[in-house]
């Protein structure tokens, strides 16, 4: 770690923290990550990585992000 706290990628500073990643903001073929506990006293760390396929696939779609 950096003297900031956070971690030097390649292509960006990552900071120490999560940042939500709004739906206009995602990217196709990107991997995105979401994590959640299993648990209230936060112990049981899941993390469920998600890759970004598209928006409005199917007709009828409107507004529709597929992950």
């Amino acid at each position: 770690m950096s003297e900031r706290g956070s971690v030097r990628f390649k292509e960006r500073d990552v900071p120490p923290y999560g940042e939500p990643v709004g739906s206009g903001d995602l990217k196709e073929g990107e991997v995105y990550f979401a994590l959640q506990y299993e648990d209230d006293e936060m112990l049981y760390p899941v993390l469920e990585p998600w890759i970004f396929v598209g928006r409005d696939l199917h007709p009828g779609d409107a507004g529709q992000v597929y992950l």
